[in-house]
């Protein structure tokens, strides 16, 4: 049994999907920005950051929880499980949040780079 399964983000992963997306858009228009970025903080993109966090968190939570047996059955297994690996250094939810967060973007823009130059 994997740390999340399919039916605890049932229903979530459009709004998720959406939301992060749209922040995306937002954080690289921000970076243009340059010094003015906070310019750019009207209440879509802070509702998208929410989303994203609340998504996160609320996934993160459900690990804490079952943390010793999801590790336990994965280590039998041989799985590598990042969550659970993170778990082991720290349960502070906020960096527990930020790695996500970072494999999330590494892996969405190694993706889509990678499609960009196959096509």
């Amino acid at each position: 049994m994997s740390a999340l399964s399919s039916e605890d983000i049932a229903g979530q992963e459009s709004e998720f999907a959406n939301a992060f997306n749209l922040g995306q858009d937002y954080l690289s228009h921000r970076g243009l920005l340059g010094r003015f970025y906070w310019l750019l903080n009207d209440k879509r993109f802070r509702d998208a950051c929410r989303i994203c966090r609340r998504f996160v968190d609320d996934s993160i939570q459900k690990v804490i929880k079952d943390s010793n047996l999801h590790t336990k059955e994965a280590r039998e297994r041989g799985n590598y499980i990042f969550i659970n690996a993170i778990i082991q250094e720290t349960r502070d939810p906020k960096v527990l949040r930020d790695q996500c967060l970072n494999i999330l973007l590494a892996g969405r823009d190694t993706t889509a780079c990678c499609l960009s130059w196959t096509l």
